[in-house]
């Protein structure tokens, strides 16, 4: 599933998903260098580094694992000033993508019935000028009819 969005994510010539690519990578490269920093700042195995960087770039913060160097501290808050604000935009421009293709699926829909229709109404329109032509040629007057009508009106 991982190949397939990567795929449909680098092949795509969408603007929108390159900024989201862009994101992606940066996200994982910041994340890296996070648990590289903390992993020689602090006493922590390479998986606590991973996770602490990741808790602390998504904003979990469980407080499990926590910065005691000053080094760290100075790190993990230059650290959140970049990557929580990236974190956040990616989470943005993932429910933007999503919501633009739901609404374009609306859309589409709603073009298609809004086709429908005006075939419809321009299968009514044709049956009524139809219908126009028959009630004219029934009804129309003769000079005969004019005549007798008028001296009807006289009597």
């Amino acid at each position: 599933m991982g190949r397939r969005i990567l795929r449909r994510l680098w092949f795509n010539k969408n603007p929108d998903h390159d900024t989201l690519l862009l994101v992606m990578v940066l996200i994982v490269l910041l994340i890296g260098i996070g648990a590289i920093v903390f992993y020689h700042t602090e006493d922590l195995s390479r998986f606590d580094s991973l996770y602490f960087a990741m808790m602390s770039i998504s904003t979990i913060g469980y407080g499990d694992i926590v910065p005691t160097a000053k080094l760290s501290k100075v790190v993990i808050m230059i650290y959140s000033l970049i990557g929580v604000p990236l974190f956040i935009y990616t989470a943005g421009l993932f429910v933007e993508l999503r919501l633009k293709k739901v609404v374009t699926g609306i859309v589409s829909e709603q073009k298609e019935q809004l086709d429908e229709i005006g075939e419809e109404l321009e299968e009514i329109g044709e049956d009524l000028e139809k219908v126009e032509k028959r009630l004219k040629k029934k009804n129309k007057p003769e000079k005969n009819d004019k005549k007798s009508f008028i001296t009807k009106l006289l009597n």
